[in-house]
């Protein structure tokens, strides 16, 4: 094979595993959301931990929720955070087997 050919196909192939990956979500503080321009929160500083150890390059964009389900739905995004497990959105995300945090919702009332 020419060197050229080589180098071309060495190129080729590097860039289909050097993809930058697409993660959406709604601002939630203090979980992710956006101050100055730049994306903080609880979520996100364990997203970026999680890349830098997997050398996955991403980004993340916020967008109103069910503009977020309709964009997973339809193949838009690579990956949505933040979103309980309910039997509808199985049918269209895949959910990892142990959970990646736990939510407790608690009212106190007088």
């Amino acid at each position: 094979m020419k060197p050229l050919m080589l180098v071309l196909l060495l190129l080729i192939v590097g860039s289909l595993f050097s993809q930058t990956y697409v993660f959406i979500c709604e601002e939630y503080p203090p979980y992710e959301y956006k101050e100055g321009g730049v994306v903080k929160g609880l979520d996100i500083e364990v997203l970026d931990l999680v890349c830098k150890e997997a050398g996955i390059s991403y980004r993340v964009e916020f967008y109103p929720w069910e503009r977020c389900l309709m964009m997973m739905r339809n193949g838009q995004r690579d990956g949505i955070f933040a979103i309980l497990k309910n039997k509808e959105r199985q049918e269209f995300l895949n959910y990892p087997d142990e959970p990646l945090s736990y939510d407790k919702r608690v009212l106190i009332m007088k």
